[in-house]
């Protein structure tokens, strides 16, 4: 698919609709994502309440799935760093070798994982870029007298 990702159509109420298209109806159980699955660690459930009520407007029942693998990823990208921050990013081999350490190769993952994550939901600052772009055109007054 060509061109950039859809608006949700609750942001384009929110935001505007300068083109004057139709707006799509948005997906049933909007708002609906309810509580963290009680299998989550405490620091993702921490992050769910966090990340459900930003994007409360984007969100729906549908989405539990996507935004669980954030929460997780968010977590696991917690607990990685603090392990790198304690042991180092480079470990001493057996053989006395000097590598990258593992936690700091989940590290990274981690991060890619959330950012990409960040991108579906809108959470980027360029994310938000797309969804804000009714704010910068000027209006003409003479739209009120021709719609």
């Amino acid at each position: 698919m060509r061109g950039p990702k859809p608006t949700p159509s609750k942001i384009v109420e929110v935001m505007g609709n300068p083109g004057r298209r139709p707006i799509k109806k948005s997906a049933k159980g909007v708002d609906k994502v309810g509580l963290p699955p009680s299998a989550m660690s405490k620091a993702a459930k921490d992050k769910w309440a966090i990340a459900s009520e930003e994007w409360r407007l984007v969100l729906t029942g549908s989405d539990r799935d996507a935004l669980r693998m954030y929460c997780e990823a968010w977590a696991e990208m917690l607990n990685a760093q603090l392990r790198v921050d304690e042991d180092g990013a480079m470990i001493l081999t057996p053989n006395g070798m000097v590598q990258k350490s593992p936690w700091l190769t989940k590290l990274e993952h981690s991060r890619e994982f959330c950012r990409k994550m960040l991108a579906e939901f809108g959470g980027s600052p360029s994310a938000r870029m797309r969804v804000g772009g009714a704010d910068d055109e000027d209006e003409d007054p003479a739209d009120a007298f021709l719609n």
